[in-house]
């Protein structure tokens, strides 16, 4: 049983961003088990040949002890609406493999592509991915995230965007929003019409 996991992403047998994946499984580590990790997080990893080209997805999962290791070649959702759902008691502050209350959510987006989750008033994320909108100046994204994400963290880092509240009624002052994780770069997310949430 391995009730935790990273999404990791692999470019041409490249591990992208190990960095902020290494401080979110040590900061997720304590949270679930209450004291410091008792295994050092892979920051080389022997990737398979068969694996050593195109963009792969690993699912590094693991428990108190051990790691596993899942590839599979990344398939691109296409996303282009929303289903705003509202959950004030939903959390979800570490990667757990356990999604069964995301997908008790996702049951809810009738026609749409995906959900955006709102909690206590205040936007979250969509059911796999951090969002990001933008004004027609910058780009934000919420700061009360359901998880947050090492795609999220790295491009607060670099100034790309800016973490703020974000409520639901707020939408009305953005013009478009991206979907983000750690298979999806800033740059290659599709900018989305704010419209598209409804």
């Amino acid at each position: 049983m391995y009730p935790l996991v990273e999404t990791i992403k692999i470019d041409n047998g490249i591990p992208q961003n190990l960095r902020y994946h290494k401080f979110r499984f040590e900061e997720s580590y304590y949270l679930y088990y209450h004291h410091l990790p008792e295994m050092q997080f892979p920051m080389e990893i022997d990737i398979p040949s068969e694996y050593q080209t195109g963009i792969v997805k690993l699912r590094l999962l693991y428990n108190k002890n051990n790691f596993s290791f899942e590839y599979s070649f990344y398939k691109k959702k296409i996303i282009n609406t929303l289903k705003p759902v509202f959950d004030d008691n939903i959390d979800y502050p570490v990667k757990y493999t356990d999604r069964s209350a995301i997908d008790k959510l996702i049951k809810l987006k009738e026609d749409r592509d995906d959900i955006l989750i709102i909690k206590n008033g205040f936007v979250t994320d969509s059911s796999f991915t951090n969002i990001v909108f933008f004004d027609g100046n910058k780009w934000y994204t919420p700061s009360s995230p359901l998880l947050q994400g090492t795609a999220r963290e790295r491009l607060i880092d670099k100034e790309k965007i800016t973490a703020a509240p974000i409520k639901y009624d707020d939408l009305v002052y953005f013009r478009k929003f991206k979907l983000i994780n750690a298979m999806i770069d800033f740059d290659d997310a599709p900018e989305i019409d704010i419209k598209n949430i409804y």
